[in-house]
């Protein structure tokens, strides 16, 4: 409650056990206050749907925000033990939720595509999700840097893997950096996005 002040787009905080200091609302008492009704109302693929965060194992815990097409594969993983097997005061928690990807799977789609030589995935800060995924490519030498090809670039990924792990952001570049052993720096890479967008 201490960072309140800090947050001014916060509009409610709910809990859903123990104390409900000044101005946050106890989660059931909600619920039940609730309308039996329920409308859906028109989204797009796009629009936000939910925040997940990280653990904050390998640093600061971080929020991602996905789109309502990412319900589509999150749902199922939830309604599953909340539907089949739940018990009064059960808690639903994992370390390792199926959305959260390493670089590797979206790099490998990446070099399917045929114009592409080399490609390294980081995330990059981004104001409105947190963080997203940005391509680092080097391009075959035969290929022209064209206007559009990083929009194909995208495509091809989209139409491979999950809609939220293309890249949303590609930088064309000579070289990656890379350390004796011939492995690609992804830390440089990732400092480098930071430096960027804190200044931006």
């Amino acid at each position: 409650m201490e960072i309140w002040d800090n947050l001014p787009h916060l509009k409610t905080v709910l809990v859903t056990g123990g104390p409900t200091p000044e101005n946050v609302l106890d989660f059931w008492e909600a619920v039940e206050k609730g309308s039996p009704d329920f409308q859906a109302i028109k989204t797009r693929a796009d629009d936000p749907a939910l925040i997940i965060y990280t653990s904050g194992t390998t640093g600061p815990p971080k929020g991602a925000l996905h789109a309502h097409r990412t319900l589509l594969g999150h749902l199922p993983g939830v309604e599953f033990p909340h539907n089949f097997f739940p018990k009064k005061d059960d808690f639903f928690w994992t370390p390792a939720d199926w959305a959260w990807i390493g670089p590797a799977e979206i790099e490998d789609c990446l070099m399917r595509h045929p114009s592409v030589a080399m490609a390294a995935v980081v995330g990059s800060p981004d104001k409105i999700r947190t963080e997203i995924v940005k391509a680092f490519i080097v391009l075959k030498p035969d290929v022209k840097l064209d206007p559009g090809i990083d929009v194909e670039i995208k495509d091809f990924v989209k139409v491979r893997l999950a809609a939220h792990e293309y890249p949303r952001e590609i930088e064309f570049v000579d070289e990656l950096p890379m350390t004796a052993t011939g492995k690609i720096m992804r830390k440089e890479l990732k400092k480098l996005e930071i430096e960027r967008k804190s200044k931006a």
